[in-house]
């Protein structure tokens, strides 16, 4: 891969590129550890603590940390390769917070979206104006609609989110997701922006549909897959560069 700009890097030549972004018609976004740096759901986690311990609702408090150890032991066993992936690790998590007030759970999404990674805002803002724009996570629904209502210019910068509704207790299928919005769109140019395997399949929805794969700082697993690789803090190097492509 060639470096196309400060911190960004391409397959293909940047003239050919940049018209191939300028054809983009829908963007399909991942949200953990890609926008925003770092697990949503813990967020969601330790800001929950802190709204049941300031309303003294110690009952629902003291069953939320008896599920602690389950949850810890889990994700041990995830780091030790030992058959739990995110998918599984995020539906035990919903199965936590399943019977907790959805006021709670709002207040909780609430702080989420403002510590997105520098430059994600501004990015989004250049996506939209173009192409239909969405987010496609494994995060619940109630912190996606929190980034629908803030991330706004007049209008609101997300289309469109498909996550996870904790009542439902099952995990999004994101290829699944993916190929419904590419059809329901009628997009002729999806870009995927993700990070990792559970973004694949994702992945190779827009590769079908003839569209391009973004990595944010991907793993291994997915680095090949990519036909452009951001190797970066933060987004900002993606909204300078978009910033110049697209307007």
């Amino acid at each position: 891969m060639k470096e196309i700009a400060p911190h960004i890097y391409s397959r293909w030549e940047a003239e050919e590129l940049g018209e191939r972004l300028r054809k983009v018609d829908l963007v399909l976004i991942d949200l953990d550890d890609c926008l925003y740096p770092g697990m949503t759901n813990l967020t969601l986690l330790k800001n929950l603590f802190f709204a049941l311990l300031r309303n003294r609702e110690y009952k629902v408090l003291f069953r939320l940390i008896g599920r602690l150890p389950v949850l810890f032991i889990m994700k041990c066993r995830q780091l030790l390769g030992a058959g739990v992936d995110n998918p599984g690790l995020s539906l035990f998590f919903y199965r936590m917070i399943t019977n907790i007030p959805f006021s709670y759970l709002q207040a909780a999404a609430r702080s989420i979206p403002p510590n997105s990674f520098p430059g994600a805002r501004e990015t989004l803002s250049i996506f939209s104006r173009g192409a239909r724009t969405g987010l496609v996570s494994l995060g619940l629904n109630v912190i996606l609609e929190e980034y629908k209502k803030q991330f706004r210019e007049g209008k609101s910068l997300i289309d469109f989110y498909d996550g996870t509704r904790a009542e439902l207790l099952s995990s999004l299928d994101k290829g699944k997701a993916a190929k419904q919005r590419i059809e329901e769109f009628a997009a002729k140019l999806p870009l995927v922006v993700g990070h990792n395997e559970d973004d694949l399949e994702m992945m190779m929805a827009a590769k079908e549909a003839g569209g391009l794969i973004l990595g944010f700082n991907p793993s291994k697993k997915v680095m090949s897959y990519c036909d452009i690789i951001v190797k970066a803090k933060d987004w900002q190097p993606l909204a300078e560069y978009f910033q110049e492509l697209l307007n």
